[in-house]
């Protein structure tokens, strides 16, 4: 499985390499519009989102999307020399956030941990998704870890670019899915089935 998953992150990092920056700057605005698409009409008090790496959308404009709808959100922290994530509010990305481990920016230790049972709704990256809502991470497992703590009716998101949504990608016991998947392309509704872009 660990060799397989390899596999499959090597092949997104090559996909992945063939997005300029100017395609990378399009993409990234399209999942935003389609994510705000998505949340517009929700009733909603709390939602996870992520500061991105550079080889992931940019969800940036959506972070500040959510805070200016008076929405709580949430950001994932890691622990120095930990194994742990947790989420903790912002309010403003401009002094709320700081360096983390691995280079992440991340809410600075002070902002207050938000429990999984007050999301409503996250969003997470993934190095690849497939059509039935299945994620490989970068190989941490701390999404893993986390996503077991929520509430069954928080609805779990994955961005990512459409490059990343595979037909099928090995998954082991451990492995948490995702209930849609937005990309460039659009929303992608995943049930333990094949989907439909819409």
């Amino acid at each position: 499985m660990k060799e397989q998953k390899a596999i499959v992150r090597q092949q997104v990092r090559e996909h992945l390499s063939a997005i300029s920056e100017d395609q990378h700057l399009q993409f990234s605005r399209r999942i935003v519009d389609h994510a705000q698409q998505f949340l517009s009409h929700r009733q909603l008090s709390v939602v996870g989102l992520f500061l991105p790496l550079r080889d992931e959308p940019d969800i940036t404009p959506l972070i500040h999307w959510c805070l200016e709808r008076g929405w709580g959100v949430a950001l994932p922290w890691i622990a120095a020399n930990a194994n742990r994530m947790e989420m903790r509010a912002v309010r403003h990305l401009d002094r709320d956030v700081e360096p983390g481990p691995f280079g992440i920016l991340q809410p600075r230790p002070v902002q207050q941990i938000v429990p999984p049972s007050e999301l409503d709704y996250i969003f997470l990256p993934g190095r690849a998704f497939d059509l039935r809502g299945r994620r490989i991470g970068r190989g941490k497992g701390f999404y893993d870890r986390f996503l077991t703590r929520l509430r069954k009716e928080c609805v779990r998101v994955g961005i990512a670019f459409r490059v990343q949504v595979l037909d099928q990608i090995p998954s082991g016991q451990n492995d948490q899915s995702v209930d849609i998947i937005i990309t460039e392309k659009g929303i992608l509704k995943c049930s333990g089935r094949e989907g439909d872009e819409t």
